[in-house]
């Protein structure tokens, strides 16, 4: 049936040309080689040619890529030859170039190309236009060479905007010199847009023309040859090229077709009507241009009808296509939701128990999960529902929040490095969160990274100026990088904005303790344990509260604190160690050694404290003898 009709398109364009006038057969010439006339373009007019092309013989009246050497900006480029055979310029030739500019210029159709420039050298005369990327056969060609094949929604789009720009030609006068594959050029958007075009016969211009009111449609003379030429070239194209469309019906599932049933608010757009598929499109094609073919006067409008007609029933059944979509998606993504929703308050659950590792398995999970549902995203194609539902899963599932406590059993597990990685991933995906700032920054402290540390914390002071955990551990991380002015700025700013944050009087003492300013770091510890606080911290302050007496002298005062308030081994160890140090460096030796032995009964494993008791024994036994 196709290539009865093909047969058929050719035959009438065939004795149409015979029932037409006869074209002047062009009389060969020798034209200027292609280089001569390249480089005069890009002396005379700045254009370089980029097509490699040996010379000019087989690409006159077509399209070349060119490119501008000052403002470097690419344009098609259209060589007409006005030579007529013997050595003179064809005055026709000029006329028709220079009507074809100025139509081009003054024409205002998105679907015909648009105009730059125009200028004639030698025998030849320019037309420059706007750059497009391809031509409709490239992007067949592209699409077959990658096994792709044209999408219905492409195929329509393209047939509708190609009769639209061939109708707007006809109601101006004009006809396109040649339409096929080559000739109907597409831009970046997949848009049409065609250029090569020339008036109609005069003859059937003044028969339009004509004011007597006894013409009507049936006494006007059928269409000459060169405007039904465009209707026959673009049966021809399109006919072929509906075979190497993929429409959407083709490929739907049953159960998709089974869905359409269950949509109520479509229920008005009967899925019967919307038979959308290869087989059905040809035949309809074919029906309808045999039975326009038969008429004396086979119309363009007519085409342009047939195929918005088409389009706008495609555009339907991709609304039926779209709500099935939404449907199947948001009930993936509820599911996905739920069970992420699950295993996040399970790991949640576990990890206030201690439990780290049952706590690290729910939160890897949740992780499997997200990554389905981010495929998932990615791969939809109704943006407005993907941003919609993204939105609102993601405030849900708060994946920084997932990655940051994802971190912090790292970090328990005393995978520092690993640890490290997750906390900046959730602060990329987060980077407001202050708490993941504090965390990265602790542990940039305990690897010795101070810098960094400080860059973090001053950075989420910019967040949150009045943020005392943020002030308290600069101070901290001031301290360690020996900075002591500005430690103790930012623990009494800190203080400031928060007098009960306990562990800052700690930290501070701390400063003026390691500088000798025991009462000071005295006054500060007493501060401290003043202020509510569990057990743990008390004992902290106890300590550091001790140390200080020790180091001051107030030796009775030290040992009454510790044995009221210290109960852990490791500060009751170091107690011991640094008591038994006091009387060592009074050159108590014997006094020395009973404290670290009692230091050892804590922490048998206590290296420095065993060290020192070598050391004492041994001036002990240089000690002269009585």
């Amino acid at each position: 049936m196709i290539s009865k009709l093909l047969y058929f398109l050719t035959e009438k364009l065939y004795s149409d040309q015979q029932q037409g006038q006869n074209r002047n057969e062009q009389i060969p010439y020798q034209p200027i080689s292609f280089k001569q006339l390249a480089n005069q373009l890009e002396k005379e007019k700045f254009l370089r040619i980029l097509d490699n092309l040996v010379d000019l013989n087989n690409n006159m009246n077509k399209i070349l890529l060119a490119q501008h050497k000052i403002k470097d900006t690419q344009y098609s480029v259209r060589i007409i030859s006005l030579f007529d055979g013997s050595d003179q310029i064809s005055s026709q030739m000029l006329e028709i170039a220079i009507n074809e500019a100025d139509f081009l210029k003054n024409s205002n159709h998105p679907n015909i190309v648009c105009y730059i420039d125009s200028f004639q050298i030698d025998f030849y005369y320019f037309i420059v236009m706007e750059k497009c990327e391809k031509s409709l056969q490239q992007l067949v060609e592209q699409l077959t060479n990658t096994q792709i094949q044209i999408s219905d929604d492409l195929y329509f789009n393209i047939a509708c905007q190609t009769l639209s720009a061939i109708d707007y030609l006809h109601k101006q006068k004009y006809r396109l010199e040649e339409l096929s594959l080559k000739t109907i050029l597409i831009d970046r958007n997949n848009n049409v847009k065609l250029y090569n075009f020339k008036k109609v016969k005069q003859d059937y211009i003044s028969l339009l023309n004509q004011k007597d009111n006894n013409i009507t449609e049936n006494t006007i003379e059928p269409k000459p040859h060169d405007l039904v030429e465009d209707y026959c070239n673009f049966a021809k194209i399109f006919l072929l090229l509906v075979q190497k469309v993929q429409f959407k019906n083709d490929y739907l599932s049953s159960k998709e077709i089974k869905k359409l049933d269950c949509l109520n608010s479509l229920r008005a757009i009967t899925f019967q009507g919307l038979q959308l598929n290869q087989k059905n499109e040809i035949q309809l094609f074919i029906d309808f241009l045999f039975q326009n073919l038969a008429l004396k006067n086979p119309a363009i409008d007519r085409l342009s009808e047939h195929f918005q007609m088409r389009s706008e029933i495609l555009q339907k059944f991709q609304q039926v296509l779209i709500s099935i979509q939404r449907h199947q998606r948001i009930e993936f993504f509820q599911i996905i939701l739920e069970q992420y929703m699950d295993n996040y308050n399970q790991g949640l659950t576990y990890l206030n128990q201690g439990n780290l590792d049952s706590s690290l398995k729910c939160f890897q999970e949740c992780r499997t999960l997200f990554r389905q549902y981010k495929s998932k995203i990615v791969n939809i194609g109704d943006n407005q529902l993907q941003i919609g539902i993204e939105d609102q899963i993601e405030e849900c599932m708060k994946i920084y929040s997932l990655i940051y406590n994802i971190a912090f059993i790292k970090y328990q597990q005393g995978k520092i490095n690993k640890a490290i990685k997750l906390f900046n991933e959730s602060l990329n995906l987060n980077p407001q969160n202050i708490k993941c700032y504090h965390s990265l920054a602790f542990l940039y402290q305990k690897l010795g990274m101070l810098e960094e540390a400080i860059q973090l914390l001053q950075k989420s002071l910019t967040l949150k100026p009045i943020s005392a955990t943020s002030l308290m551990l600069l101070g901290i991380t001031f301290h360690q990088k020996g900075m002591i002015g500005q430690a103790i700025r930012s623990f009494k700013k800190c203080l400031k904005l928060d007098p009960n944050k306990q562990i800052c009087y700690i930290h501070l003492g701390k400063v003026f303790h390691d500088k000798g300013f025991f009462d000071e770091a005295i006054e500060l510890y007493q501060k401290g344990l003043k202020l509510n606080s569990n057990s743990k911290d008390k004992e902290i302050f106890y300590y550091s509260l001790g140390m200080a007496f020790l180091d001051k002298g107030y030796i009775n005062s030290m040992i009454k604190i510790f044995r009221l308030h210290v109960q852990s081994s490791e500060n009751n160890a170091n107690f011991y160690n640094n008591l038994g140090n006091y009387y060592h460096q009074k050159c108590k030796y014997v006094d020395a050694i009973k404290f670290y032995q009692i230091c050892q009964k804590y922490q048998p494993k206590h290296q420095i404290c065993k060290q020192n008791i070598e050391i004492a024994k041994a001036k002990i036994n240089k000690l002269p003898k009585i």
